[in-house]
């Protein structure tokens, strides 16, 4: 099999630094020459004999600057010496927790408010691809730290106290590559990969939960991008090329990791999703390279029972919902980080290299545009028993909980379905989406492209509030990969500049609010759960205009009432009526020196207002 040299699921070399490593040797030869025309020839030579009389002391100088760099870069990869007491019932096994990859621990209350709790800092240069995983009060997570002169980057697993974001160890691991893979928690010992697509040599790894000590370490022959699964005595982990590995928990005699079998890359490629085990079987997604399917193998032997064929790659893991025996999984064509006319001619070439004609490549065109698709498939037989349609690929987790699937596809539309493939709900982002939501007990957690993590109603996808992960907008080459994870009653999640952050907090039911143009989030104009009226009262507005009353700005509704900026007889402010008007003047009126300006907010309690205009000194906030 021919395999072509190209993007698989996150190539993350972006177009600048590559730029950079281009522009490297013409940059030192243009400093090189200035250098040299800087000095004349004698005072160049006098230049060299003063370096060669003081070899020693800058001798000496390099070594204490390299000891002192090759120290920090090895206690960077240590423990950080403290230690977390995780229980050994407290585990998240794979990727998203679940079966259902719901992202949350369950019976933790749902975050019902936005705002920033905590941050956990990480160094320049630093993202976090890799999604949260909690195990009692601690949060795990890799990290992601690439260089134009390090193109694998490294990374580094970390356990943070999920109170105060502070660090309690760091992985035991020397040169950890950046790392997309997800940390996974079982009886008291964490797994992971490591390695993004250009990282060829990549490791799965085992961890102490107490303490980040390592256990054994497994180098394979490709990047290990996909979630292992703790299940059982044993960890199972995909590694692009190098196919699907179950490893023992428990090293040999001489410390080795056991691997118990290999499904090899050869027959399940580009194996970058997270597997899923239930009972005596493992299921496996494949990408691209041939790929492009499921298969179901022997939990013991690796042994195939099934593999079902798909007409785009498969990126993301099988949701298992074992009660109807059914299996959901999301495909389509692109990749996390290209889009599907990005991903276009490398997947020509690819199919060119092959030996496919030129009808054969036309035809390849019209499939390899945007598309994708969610399927539900038999569990026992790998048959397909339905499928929704969609307009870009799905990357993110479907996600199974409240009688529903959950799924979300690039082009940023989130859709709730029934589980015989009926969709019940939409909502668009209008951004990109490629994490998995996380659904908690009555709430939806999605994070778009564009860095705002959105709570929606589980039922309705309505939204309930929307915050920015990081204070600056998204520039290119700024992913958001981490799926949010909800504990805690909060939301923790991964930035590719700010770390990690912890937002949301959990809060007793609060009366509609209008809180700025538009009134609630997403309400457009509409308070929420009201019906539309039917019909206009033309009398009242004719007798409110007779009145001599004008308005002068745009209305907050609360309940029973309307607050307006107004003007009458010369005099501007706010104004509020009843919304069952029985008289033609309002029920108070509040006058201000400058006529009111934008909209105003209320809670109920009160409405607050700005009187005139940008640039206005005497502009006033009125509450």
């Amino acid at each position: 099999m021919i395999i072509m040299e190209s993007f698989a699921v996150v190539p993350i070399l972006i177009g600048p630094l590559q730029a950079l490593l281009a522009l490297l040797p013409v940059i030192l030869a243009a400093v090189g020459t200035a250098i040299l025309a800087f000095f004349k020839p004698q005072n160049f030579v006098l230049f060299l004999r003063l370096l060669w009389n003081q070899k020693i002391p800058l001798l000496l100088a390099a070594l204490l600057i390299t000891g002192g760099v090759w120290g920090v870069r090895q206690l960077g990869g240590m423990g950080g010496g403290g230690a977390a007491a995780i229980g050994a019932d407290e585990d998240w096994p794979g990727f998203r927790g679940d079966l259902g990859r719901r992202g949350w621990l369950a019976g933790a209350p749902d975050p019902t408010a936005p705002g920033v709790v905590w941050r956990h800092a990480v160094p320049a240069g630093t993202s976090i691809f890799s999604s949260p995983a909690v195990a009692g009060r601690y949060v795990l997570v890799n990290t992601a730290q690439l260089s134009p002169f390090n193109p694998t980057g490294s990374g580094q697993l970390l356990c943070l106290d999920s109170e105060t974001g502070e660090l309690v160890w760091r992985g035991e691991l020397r040169d950890m590559r950046a790392t997309f893979s997800s940390p996974v928690i079982r009886d008291g010992l964490v797994a992971t990969g490591e390695g993004l697509h250009l990282a060829r040599d990549s490791r799965v790894s085992l961890f102490r939960a107490s303490d980040g000590g390592l256990i054994w370490s497994l180098r394979t022959q490709s990047h290990a991008e996909s979630t292992p699964v703790i299940s059982g005595a044993r960890v199972i982990g995909g590694a692009g090329r190098d196919g699907y590995r179950a490893i023992a928990l428990e090293p040999l005699a001489g410390g080795e990791p056991d691997v118990q079998w290999h499904a090899p890359g050869k027959n399940y490629m580009d194996a970058s999703g997270s597997a899923a085990v239930h009972e005596d079987r493992v299921y496996v997604p494949m990408g691209r390279w041939g790929g492009l399917g499921v298969a179901c193998l022997d939990a013991e032997t690796g042994e195939e029972i099934w593999k079902t064929k798909t007409p785009y790659p498969v990126f993301s893991g099988p949701t298992l919902l074992p009660d109807e025996n059914l299996l959901f999984i999301g495909m389509g064509n692109g990749n996390f980080v290209q889009t599907a006319e990005q991903a276009m001619p490398s997947e020509l070439k690819f199919l060119q290299e092959n030996g496919a004609t030129e009808a054969e490549l036309e035809e390849a065109k019209k499939r390899l545009g945007a598309a994708g698709a969610v399927w539900a498939i038999d569990l026992r037989t790998g048959e397909k028993r339905w499928e929704i349609k969609t307009a870009d690929i799905v990357l993110a987790q479907v996600v199974v909980g409240r009688g529903s699937i959950y799924f979300a596809s690039r082009d940023g539309i989130v859709v709730r379905a029934d589980h015989a493939g009926n969709e019940l709900a939409q909502w668009n982002a209008r951004a990109s989406v490629v994490a998995s939501p996380a659904l908690a007990e009555d709430h939806l957690y999605v994070v778009s492209g564009s860095g705002i993590l959105y709570c929606l109603q589980a039922d309705t996808l309505q939204p309930v509030w929307e915050m920015p992960l990081e204070d600056s907008p998204p520039v290119d080459g700024d992913f958001f990969f981490s799926s949010p994870t909800v504990a805690h009653g909060r939301v923790y999640v991964g930035t590719p500049k700010s770390g990690i952050v912890a937002v949301g907090s959990p809060t007793v039911a609060q009366p509609p609010i209008w809180a700025g143009r538009g009134g609630p989030v997403g309400a457009s104009g509409r308070l929420r759960d009201r019906p539309l009226p039917v019909e206009v009262e033309e009398e009242w507005f004719l007798e409110w205009s007779k009145s001599g009353w004008a308005a002068n700005g745009e209305a907050a509704l609360h309940e029973d009432f309307v607050f307006l900026p107004m003007t009458k007889d010369g005099v501007s402010g706010m104004a509020c009526w009843p919304t069952e008007v029985d008289s033609t003047e309002p029920r108070w009126f509040f006058p201000s020196d400058l006529p009111p300006g934008g909209t105003p907010v209320t809670d109920g309690n009160g409405v607050a207002f700005i009187t005139g205009n940008p640039g206005q000194e005497e502009r006033e906030l009125i509450v």
